[in-house]
């Protein structure tokens, strides 16, 4: 009697072939032994890999949706029985001309702004051709006063195609360990949420009400880390394999925006505990007015500052404040 197909039927099949387990256990980011458990049903699958699933075998993708939806009915409701829409798999090279360009004709003063503006521009373009809406910023750690130890990021720059959402204005919010964001760089690798509802998911993370899934990807260079790329989206399961392989090019990229001083060894990031967006609102809401403040107070004691300097300064002194804002409301619980 044959036996009944089922989708763990099915990846049972495919992974008989050394060289087509090792690679779908790659595309997933999962060992060689989880597939074996997920075929033989010892352990199941988060929701995000199955989705990933589909992607790996486009050719088979309205069958294996099918198959998954008897066992898994509410995890693929939301994924079309359509082929996925045809995106780009690389960044254009015209942007990799543009950036390299910036970068050897572009004073150091302004350096960071001027490619990270190409950057996100593009990388909007190419993950979000149809506005159905989505944000992407770029965080930077605060340079850490008095100790090593880096305790937060501070959103830098952003872009974004909801309306009235805050990458359409100058973002600022400061991100800890609290975020998708601080738990990809504590983790130093991508990271994705592919719905924020699903009750499987291990990642922290402060969501929007209009935010459905999203990408935190860090900002590496040679095993150091200077900050994040954080890619969020309306829809729930937008970003595949595609779109995540994007994400982290971007992110490669964006490291040459940031100076050598801003990276920091991964076991020097101990982030903190940031609260929540509509309690950093009034600490941050005159940040424009402490800057200034702060240039005149220097100037006045006749020590001149950039404002570059100046912003640092206000930055490690709201962060400080910030970080007391939790264990102020334990105390108080």
């Amino acid at each position: 009697m044959q036996e009944k197909q089922t989708w763990r039927t099915f990846l049972s099949k495919c992974i008989q072939t050394p060289s087509e387990k090792r690679r779908i256990a790659s595309e997933l980011g999962v060992s060689a032994i989880t597939l074996t458990r997920w075929a033989a049903h010892i352990s199941d699958p988060r929701p995000q890999n199955l989705r990933q699933l589909l992607n790996i075998f486009p050719e088979h993708r309205t069958m294996l949706q099918n198959l998954i939806a008897e066992e898994f009915p509410d995890v693929v409701q939301f994924v079309p029985n359509n082929p996925p829409e045809e995106i780009a798999e690389k960044i254009p090279v015209s942007l990799y001309e543009s950036v390299i360009h910036t970068y050897i004709t572009t004073q150091r003063k302004q350096l960071f702004l001027a490619i990270s503006d190409l950057i996100l521009q593009e990388a909007l373009r190419q993950l979000d051709p149809n506005e159905e809406g989505m944000q992407i910023t770029l965080a930077k750690f605060v340079p850490p006063r008095g100790t090593n130890q880096v305790r937060s990021m501070r959103e830098m720059v952003g872009r974004g195609t909801i309306a009235g959402s805050r990458a359409l204005e100058q973002p600022f919010l400061f991100l800890g360990v609290e975020s998708l964001a601080g738990y990809a760089v504590s983790a130093g690798r991508l990271l994705s949420v592919q719905d924020k509802a699903d009750r499987q998911n291990r990642y922290p993370g402060q969501w929007a009400e209009w935010e459905e899934s999203a990408v935190a990807c860090p900002i590496m260079r040679e095993g150091l880390i200077a900050g994040c790329l954080i890619t969020s989206s309306g829809k729930p399961g937008h970003f595949s394999l595609t779109r995540e392989h994007l994400v982290q090019s971007y992110a490669e990229l964006a490291a040459l925006a940031f100076e050598w001083e801003d990276f920091y060894a991964p076991q020097d990031i101990r982030l903190g505990l940031m609260p929540p967006q509509e309690q950093q609102a009034r600490y941050i809401t005159n940040l424009r007015n402490r800057i200034i403040n702060t240039m005149k107070e220097a100037n006045r004691k006749q020590q001149l500052i950039t404002i570059t300097q100046a912003e640092i300064l206000v930055s490690q002194d709201l962060e400080e404040e910030l970080l007391q804002l939790p264990q102020q409301l334990n105390e108080e619980l």
